[in-house]
């Protein structure tokens, strides 16, 4: 099973962002209240990549539609536990930086990695 490249880590960064930006919008809307739009942000940015990624076999909408997924070093579906892990260091501002500097860090610390899902 090969891994995906940088590009389509892009593009699927790309769609899950604009989605999670839509689920943000909506609930801000929606949830009139003085709760700070920040922690209905992170809460939502959160929530995405847990629910779907545990409820979807490892895969976001973003992944769904570029045909890749989240497995772990044995190539299954990850535990709830590494996809939890997952998706808090998602959180750590440093994780973009390691993207640029050809790491992936809540891949390498969480012990996943993102393959091609298409049947060969």
């Amino acid at each position: 099973m090969k891994e995906i490249t940088k590009e389509t880590r892009i593009i699927n960064f790309s769609i899950d962002f604009i989605c999670i930006l839509i689920t943000y919008v909506f609930l801000g809307f929606f949830l009139l209240t003085n709760t700070n739009l920040s922690i209905i942000y992170y809460c939502t940015y959160f929530m995405y990549y847990f629910l779907f990624e545990f409820l979807n076999q490892g895969q976001t909408l973003g992944k769904t539609i570029t045909k890749t997924k989240i497995v772990n070093y044995n190539n299954k579906t990850p535990s709830i536990t590494r996809i939890l892990w997952r998706t808090c260091l998602r959180l750590n501002p440093f994780d973009a930086l390691s993207f640029l500097c050809g790491q992936n860090g809540h891949d390498s610390v969480s012990r996943t990695k993102l393959i091609s899902s298409k049947k060969d």
